[in-house]
């Protein structure tokens, strides 16, 4: 097992870099939730990153626990998703669900 490191993933993967930018994911590196990535970093067209469980994955951080500091972003995920994966509604570099006004109208323009 052998890790690239977060200048390697954000060379190839700038689109990812910009949404990080816009959340608090911004200081977790890429291979805490995507794991090593070296191979893939060596050889992008041959060694895809296995598609992430994400109801695993966030719950490794976000899963409610009374010893984690109050303002740390946690969840029960037995109640808070219904057995849904996080992705289902966050996007997981940039997870706060957006419910501004300019968020629903541009979504509305897509229906």
């Amino acid at each position: 097992m052998a890790f690239a490191g977060h200048d390697t993933c954000e060379a190839c993967h700038t689109d990812v870099v910009d949404q990080k930018k816009q959340g608090k994911h911004v200081v977790v590196s890429c291979e805490a939730c995507h794991g090593a990535q070296a191979r893939h970093a060596d050889d992008p067209a041959s060694v895809k990153p296995a598609k992430l469980d994400t109801a695993v994955v966030c719950a490794r951080c976000h899963e409610a626990n009374s010893a984690k500091p109050k303002g740390f972003p946690q969840v029960a995920t037995a109640d808070h998703s219904g057995g849904l994966a996080c992705d289902t509604c966050h996007q997981p570099h940039r997870p706060r669900i957006d419910t501004s006004a300019e968020t629903k109208s541009a979504t509305e323009g897509k229906k």
